[in-house]
């Protein structure tokens, strides 16, 4: 769906959806004081009990050629463009988020720290959302799917209603240099690692 919408309301962008969706949908783009980068949150509540996922796919999409880097964790990276669309889940990113590297600008969806709670055992069962880097198209798009369709939160009834909150970063550089950025501003890693030839 796309939003019918838009009208900005103090320091966020209000995104209205079409009322005759089995759905009610709305989101907000907000340049909050904690962030560096802007924060999209949405609001679903489906007006049936049944299974939901809602996947963003707004970042920019890129044809094979156009771009020059991706990074989805942990297997997709640099060149290495997967043959189809796959999730990663939420317990098995390093850094829970999605990058796309073209004409030098790196472009990264990355899941908000409060959709990450801390979990003695992150698995599978326990993970909210997952994040792919190709699209249905077979093009490079950054892309979050919340909740993981099947997984934790996904089973709704009719009136529940699910948030969820995302940034978009955008850095010069290389996934690695984002991927850096990330770790250190949104999610607080202090201690970096560096490797040095020994």
């Amino acid at each position: 769906v796309t939003a019918s919408k838009a009208e900005i309301t103090g320091a966020s962008i209000q995104f209205s959806f079409d009322k005759n969706l089995p759905f009610d949908l709305s989101a907000a783009l907000t340049l909050s004081r904690d962030a560096r980068e802007p924060v999209l949150e949405f609001c679903f509540t489906p007006r049936k009990s049944a299974y939901y996922s809602v996947g963003y796919t707004g970042m920019p999409a890129r044809e094979p050629g156009a771009w020059e880097e991706i990074w989805q964790p942990l297997i997709w990276q640099e060149k290495r463009f997967p043959d189809k669309s796959y999730m990663t889940l939420a317990y098995l990113c390093t850094v829970p988020a999605a990058m796309v590297r073209a004409n030098g600008q790196c472009a990264a969806l990355v899941a908000d720290p409060r959709e990450l709670p801390f979990e003695p055992l992150p698995v599978m069962d326990n993970s909210r959302f997952g994040v792919a880097v190709r699209n249905a198209g077979g093009q490079a798009q950054p892309m979050i799917f919340a909740p993981a369709l099947g997984g934790q939160g996904s089973l709704m009834d009719a009136g529940t209603t699910f948030n969820f909150r995302m940034r978009l970063v955008s850095t010069q550089g290389h996934c690695s240099d984002a991927y850096e950025e990330v770790a250190r501003g949104v999610y607080g890693f202090a201690d970096y690692r560096r490797n040095d030839i020994a």
